[in-house]
Formats: C-alpha cells, structure tokens, sequence
C-alpha cells in the first residue's frame, strides 16, 4: 500500500478549537481538534501515513487539495543536508523534482562586482552545481561594502580568482570556472555566449553598448538573460530577456534605455542585497520556465523614500535583430485615439450645423486632419492634447458664429445678434466640453482594459 509522509517545512498552527495546516499563503487547511489529533500528532512525529487512514479522514476531494497543496509528499524529506530548505522551498512552491533540474543549469555572470557576487552566491546556494565567471578587474578597497566575499587580504588581486576560492570554500561540490578577460565588443560577447548556457547574468557596466550585445547574443543562442544595477540612491531590476516570451532588448526604443555616461556608482550593502536578491529570485523563476515579472520592464527601488516604481517599456514597431512586428500590439490603441478625436471635433459642427456655412464644417474638418496628424507625428496620444485642441476648435466656431451673425444682420442690430449668437453658443461649448471630459474617462478606462 502506498506510503505518504507529512511535509516537514508545512506549518501548522493552533487555535482554541482547531487546528491549521497553511502552505505560505498559497493554501489552508482548518482541523477541527476533536476529529484531527491523531493526524497532527503524526505530523509532528513526521510518521508515515498510508491511503487507508488517510481516507478515513478525509474526502476524496480533500485528499487531492493535500496532495497537491504538497502537505502530504510520496517521499521522504530530509532535513540535516546542505541544500535541505533548498528543497523544502521548492517542496512549497513546485514539485520534488524542481530542486534536481534546478541543480544541472549552467549559468555565466558577466561581471563579479556588487550585483555579480551577490548573484555568484545566491546561485552557489540555490544549489546550481556549474558557474562560468568573467571580471577583468582587481579587488580594490572601495569594493568591500558591497562586494560580497572579499577581504582585506585580497586587495590587488584578480576578482574572478578569490571569488572561485571563496565560493569553493563554502560549497565543495560546485565548479567554477573563471575568465580573466575584459569584452570590448559584440565579438567578444560572440566568443564567450553560446547555447550551452542556460542563463547569462549582464552585471557588466562598461561599455555603454555592452547590454545591446549581451541582449543580442542572448537572442541569437535562445537563452535568458537578466540585468540590474545602480543610479545614484535608485536601484534598477530589468528588463530581462526570456527566449520566445519576451521582446529582445533591442525591441525597446533607445531613448528608454539607461547608460551612465560619468559618475561613480554610490550604493550601499543593503540596497545591493536587495537588488541582487530580486535578479535572483527572477533567476529562479526563470530557470523553471516561469516568465518573471520584470520582463519588459524597469522596476525603481528608491533607497531613501521607499518607494518602488515599475515602467514597462514601449516597444519600436519593427526589431532588426529579432525582426519581431510589434506594430499589431499599438493598432487597437490607435483606433480608440482615432475615435476619441473624431468624437471631440465633430460634436461641435453638429451641434452647431444650423448655424454655420458648410464651408466652416469644411474647415472644422480640415482643421481635424491637421491636430491628429501632428498629434501621430509627435507621438503625443495624450488626452490632455487632444482636449485642448477640442476646446480650442469650439472657442474658434464661436468666434465664426458670432462674425457670421454680424454680416447677416442690419449694422444696426449686430449688438443684439452677438448677444443672442454669444449666449446660444455658450452653452453648446460648455456642453461640448462636458461630453468631452466624459468621453476622455470612458476611453481611458476601455484603453486600460484592452491594453
């Protein structure tokens, strides 16, 4: 008969009548206590449990929430090994054959900095079992608050060197294999980048155009690629480059792109550790073919207001390298702008028809045509532009009523014609604009949906 037993990383809580076995926050399980003792007691006896008293206990559907809620596990977990609450994490989140694919990636970091330490360890830890490390550089006195493992001693030598030694003195059973070597351009990161890695770390900041060739790369061997780093308080996290669900980094315009042209990069330990620690956790996602949520964009941690801002990234409509048409993701937007301002110009030369020569609707026309196609040419799809120029075109028909009134009056009445016209018209405009306001919601609302 089959064998389970109690996961010993699940929690379980006690009240004054129940008992509470929670996964994270992913699933709970309330047990009365009368009914459930003898099951607690066993779980925290860590005692095998086979179907028989299982199913005298619970329903057949409660039996599946357990099982793959992962309470009750077919093995057992072991809690005294090195990579023991490795395991019992991914015994949490995934399955018990996550933490064995896990260990057989292959990961390169370009760059054995702050971030590219941090990372080089973290990975170490999660129990990845091969590391490729690139550094050109020396171990200088300013890079030990945030450069894990080095120490005083090892001022002046090579980076990658002490790292491997380091990393090796914590984990006996991990391969490191360094390269002392500086990149210089796309063909270098050509020579290093190939398909046998399953990830490539982009912890390089010189030169500028070192993330375009590593993101190229990255494409041209399918495999992922992540980045963070540093501007002045701010720590950054992304974007990433995952094969065949993300855009490649060139995708993105490159105005929206951020490079350090002078400056020394000021940061801190605990920023470092944050930042390298969210890469890390989009390292592990990705490695189990889960799309992290920084693909495609900027994420902002503020050191000193707390604050944490996301941008996601608008795409160029046609990638060279990739040769990926993102011009189809824009065309719903576009035709919501063209209705929007359809609605916001020719409202007034309706409510106004009766009162206007058709060659001022004409001209209400032309004068549409003109605002959208600088509104397109400049990219400026914003609802504040759009709104001004329809406000701006009701005030210009008043402005033509009230000189159409006065050449079809007598000289005599042009007073009274201005007053009435004046009035009439006040009160499409102030109409207008209020309908205008209201369609601007509304289609901000559909635009947030749809897009």
């Amino acid at each position: 008969m089959q064998i389970y037993y109690p996961n010993p990383f699940i929690l379980v809580l006690e009240t004054e009548k129940n008992y509470v076995v929670k996964n994270g926050t992913k699933f709970e399980k309330v047990l009365v206590k009368t009914d459930y003792r003898h099951f607690i007691n066993q779980f925290q006896k860590q005692e095998p449990m086979n179907m028989r008293e299982l199913e005298v206990l619970f329903s057949q559907s409660e039996l599946v929430e357990l099982f793959s809620s992962h309470i009750l596990l077919d093995s057992r977990l072991e809690l005294s090994s090195e990579f023991s609450r490795t395991i019992g994490y991914f015994s949490l989140t995934s399955t018990e054959s996550t933490y064995p694919k896990l260990k057989e990636k292959k990961i390169l970091i370009l760059g054995a900095g702050a971030i590219g330490t941090h990372l080089a360890w973290q990975l170490a830890a999660m129990g990845i079992s091969k590391l490729i490390i690139l550094d050109f550089d020396q171990i200088e006195l300013s890079n030990l608050n945030r450069q894990l493992l080095y120490q005083h001693r090892d001022i002046e030598q090579n980076k990658v060197e002490i790292l491997k030694k380091r990393l090796g003195e914590i984990f006996p059973e991990l391969i490191v294999d360094v390269l002392h070597k500086r990149l210089s351009d796309l063909n270098d990161v050509r020579e290093i980048v190939d398909s046998s890695f399953d990830l490539v770390v982009k912890a390089i900041d010189t030169p500028n155009e070192m993330t375009d060739w590593i993101g190229q790369v990255a494409f041209e061997n399918k495999i992922c690629m992540v980045q963070g780093g540093f501007i002045g308080t701010t720590g950054v996290v992304g974007p990433h480059y995952f094969p065949e669900k993300t855009p490649c980094y060139r995708c993105y315009p490159q105005e929206m792109k951020i490079s350090r042209l002078s400056g020394t990069g000021a940061t801190q330990s605990s920023m470092t550790e944050l930042v390298a620690g969210k890469i890390g956790l989009d390292i592990m996602n990705m490695l189990q073919n889960q799309r992290t949520a920084y693909s495609g964009m900027y994420e902002f941690l503020d050191d000193v207001t707390n604050k944490i801002e996301t941008v996601e990234l608008e795409l160029i409509e046609h990638c060279t390298v990739c040769n990926r048409n993102n011009s189809k993701q824009k065309t719903l937007p576009k035709i919501i702008d063209i209705l929007y301002l359809m609605l916001v110009f020719i409202m007034p030369m309706i409510v106004t028809f009766n009162h206007l020569d058709v060659r001022f609707n004409l001209l209400g026309l032309a004068i549409f045509c003109i605002v959208y196609t600088l509104v397109q040419e400049n990219e400026q799809k914003n609802f504040q532009l759009q709104f001004q120029a329809a406000v701006s075109y009701v005030i210009s028909l008043f402005i033509l009523n009230i000189f159409l009134g006065v050449i079809r009056f007598e000289l005599t009445h042009w007073v009274v014609s201005i007053a009435q016209i004046g009035l009439q018209e006040m009160f499409l405009i102030t109409a207008s604009v209020a309908i205008f306001e209201g369609v601007a919601y509304v289609t901000k609302g559909v635009k947030k949906i749809l897009i």
